[in-house]
């Protein structure tokens, strides 16, 4: 898979114009919400139940598919978050980055489990792989950084400062760049012992 320019951008050690979102949930525990982020928005965008526990936030409903998110996404930006999980085998609850998020039955997502990232697009709620990648093998409760570049229609994904898939948005799939939110997704299979965790969550602007 091809390396384009906007890897670059963070591998040269580049920085956002600003920070729009910043947060990591060093908050009281909270089972029922995860309150405003340190830079003051609100996780409003919920689906199932979300909460703090230990400061990182967690799906508390514990459902496949729950996500919370908020409004503020720059046109160009980098997210990025610090994730935990239970990634390998058939009992899986792994985190993940929504991003380009219009409703629950439309937005972007990059997720990792087992020896896989991917990147796909939900259109219409319809799950479509547009792009994947072959990655070192992930352990069970290792933290790992997840991070994404958006360019204009490029999309770089990063796991720990290695970026692993390079698209471009071509087509419809363009009416993506004008939904502006972005937040956090769970995923479940199986019987999993392990829980996934969010460490922190950030957008800045480029």
């Amino acid at each position: 898979m091809g390396i384009g320019i906007g890897i670059g951008i963070l591998m040269d050690g580049h920085k956002g114009k600003r920070v729009v979102v910043f947060d990591d949930f060093t908050r009281a525990d909270n089972p029922s919400t995860l309150g405003n982020a340190v830079t003051g928005q609100s996780w409003n965008l919920t689906n199932g139940t979300w909460g703090i526990q230990g400061n990182r936030a967690y799906c508390v409903s514990d459902v496949g598919g729950n996500l919370v998110g908020m409004d503020i996404v720059p046109q160009n930006f980098i997210l990025r978050s610090t994730m935990t999980g239970q990634y390998v085998g058939t009992d899986k609850r792994y985190p993940y980055l929504i991003f380009r998020y219009l409703n629950g039955s439309n937005y972007l997502l990059a997720r990792y489990f087992d020896t896989t990232c991917e990147l796909v697009k939900v259109d219409a709620g319809v799950n479509t792989q547009v792009a994947k990648a072959t990655v070192a093998a992930m352990t069970n409760g290792v933290q790992y950084d997840l991070k994404i570049i958006l360019t204009s229609t490029a999309i770089v994904v990063f796991i720990n400062d290695t970026a692993v898939i390079n698209y471009a948005l071509t087509g419809d799939e363009s009416k993506f760049l004008a939904y502006p939110k972005a937040g956090l997704r769970m995923s479940k299979s199986g019987s999993p012992t392990m829980p996934a965790q969010w460490l922190n969550f950030s957008v800045e602007e480029l």
